[in-house]
């Protein structure tokens, strides 16, 4: 499947489909039988799909920060610091999650701080609207 596949199939999951099927690929007895998986309450999906599914939840979480437009503010790596911080990790756990130095780290956490010009005191100053249920967080860039 294409990257777009990958990305339609983990949707349908995370949107409480139970199973996937593409008339164009199979035949309608596989149909019918993906309809009565679903009805006794089973899940319908082609290993592929599963794969899929697995490497999604496998991934370092991050969280989506954009601006008051809708602006995507911070890097993807840079959304997986903020989502391990805001799960309350130390920098050294931060750092051994990602493969990376503690200085490398405190370097992607001054940026974020400077990307949403929040400088307020602490190490999750800038990430204390963040959350674990919060997939976008809004940050007006007006305000100095």
């Amino acid at each position: 499947m294409e990257t777009e596949s990958r990305e339609v199939t983990v949707q349908a999951f995370r949107s409480a489909a139970r199973g996937l099927f593409s008339l164009a690929d199979s035949s309608f007895q596989l149909f019918c039988e993906c309809i009565e998986r679903v009805h006794r309450g089973e899940i319908f999906a082609t290993t592929e799909q599963l794969n899929y599914l697995l490497e999604s939840v496998c991934q370092v979480p991050s969280l989506r920060v954009v601006g008051a437009s809708g602006e995507k503010l911070l890097t993807s790596r840079e959304e997986q610091v903020v989502a391990l911080v805001t799960d309350g990790l130390s920098n050294r756990d931060v750092a051994t999650e990602l493969g990376l130095s503690q200085h490398t780290v405190k370097k992607y956490l001054f940026r974020i701080f400077e990307k949403t010009r929040h400088f307020q005191p602490g190490r999750t100053g800038a990430l204390c609207t963040a959350s674990r249920s919060t997939l976008a967080v809004a940050v007006d860039r007006r305000r100095v």
